[in-house]
């Protein structure tokens, strides 16, 4: 005869012979939780059908090995002093979880970025001219390794546009008035 096994009321694969009274497969389950399996005979000459009694099998996620990550960054090639401009982060492989530091040089820039969709994004106003070196470091989450940027990006910060008197004639107002 054969053995068909079950999960609950669903069919695990196609029924498999029995060999010297045993039957056996292997099975790789598709979710997380509780599954009760059962063993139904179908009999053979001489023997009749009958079916196993229930046994509950707790199915977990399995632990996730650190995989590596790599990260880039980019940002607007030009800023202004004072005036924010977005920094971003690209996470790779694609995932929610961890946090991205954005760094000048050596320096922090702001607080860690979640990360979410693979991507963290700081909006962020620079305070000194100059060429500014941008990096980023992702701290790594369950199952990723943490990473930095192997090659940043440059932005070039210029001062803010002069607020002094326009130059140039008012030409004469006396005429508005008459004489």
């Amino acid at each position: 005869g054969t053995v068909q096994f079950k999960d609950g009321s669903g069919t695990l694969g196609s029924p498999v012979v029995v060999v010297d009274g045993k039957a056996s497969m292997m099975h790789e389950f598709g979710s997380v939780g509780t599954h009760d399996i059962t063993a139904v005979y179908s009999g053979a000459s001489g023997f009749l059908t009958s079916t196993s009694v229930v046994q509950t099998i707790s199915v977990t996620a399995p632990a996730a090995e650190d995989q590596e990550t790599s990260i880039t960054v980019s940002a607007p090639a030009s800023a202004t002093k004072g005036a924010k401009v977005d920094l971003a982060a690209a996470v790779v492989p694609t995932l929610n979880g961890g946090t991205v530091q954005f760094m000048d040089g050596a320096t922090p820039i702001g607080g860690p970025v979640a990360v979410v969709n693979g991507k963290a994004t700081l909006s962020h106003a620079f305070t000194e001219v100059g060429d500014r070196r941008i990096t980023a470091v992702f701290s790594g989450t369950d199952g990723y390794l943490g990473s930095e940027t192997q090659a940043g990006v440059t932005v070039k910060v210029t001062a803010e546009p002069g607020t002094g008197a326009p130059t140039g004639s008012l030409g004469d107002l006396g005429a508005i008035f008459g004489s």
